[in-house]
């Protein structure tokens, strides 16, 4: 049985086309969380916060608690939110749509998930800190999981400085 030369580059040809973008993606991605990382931390630095418990997510978000100062640390495309805990009543999911007209005329639909954070002093003002954001159909399915464990990690924070 012999295989030609032709036969050998069409197959690397066509593993490459395969295999070579799917690599490009993977690096683009890690280095895309280790930028994010390092937003994150340069901002705790900035203000001086101890960070026990971080998550780098998806499309440049991150969030984090410093349980010693009690406060979030929330981080959305280099643009970095604090939010101290003795000042939240309660904190629960939030999911928008969004609808968006492109140039072309199309509808651009746009998931937004996330916390929403409610203040004791003014129960009015409210925060949504959102953690996932994309296109429709773009959600892989976690994320909903994702921000309850957010929720409750906050929470247990909240009810751990109470006693």
């Amino acid at each position: 049985m012999e295989i030609d030369l032709t036969s050998i580059i069409i197959g690397i040809v066509a593993l490459s086309t395969f295999f070579i973008p799917i690599g490009i993606h993977e690096f683009s991605q890690k280095f895309k969380l280790k930028k994010t990382r390092k937003s994150f931390d340069d901002a705790a630095k900035v203000y001086d916060l101890h960070i026990d418990n971080m998550e780098v997510l998806r499309n440049g978000f991150a969030i984090g608690i410093d349980t010693q100062n009690h406060c979030i640390l929330h981080l959305k495309n280099q643009k970095e939110t604090v939010i101290e805990l003795d000042d939240i009543q309660n904190c629960k999911l939030f999911k928008d749509l969004r609808s968006e007209t492109a140039d072309d005329g199309t509808k651009l639909h746009t998931v937004r998930m996330g916390i929403h954070i409610i203040f004791k002093q003014n129960r009015s003002l409210e925060i949504k800190l959102p953690l996932f954001e994309g296109k429709e159909g773009s959600i892989f399915g976690d994320e909903e999981a994702t921000i309850q464990r957010w929720i409750y990690k906050i929470h247990s924070v909240l009810k751990e400085s109470i006693k």
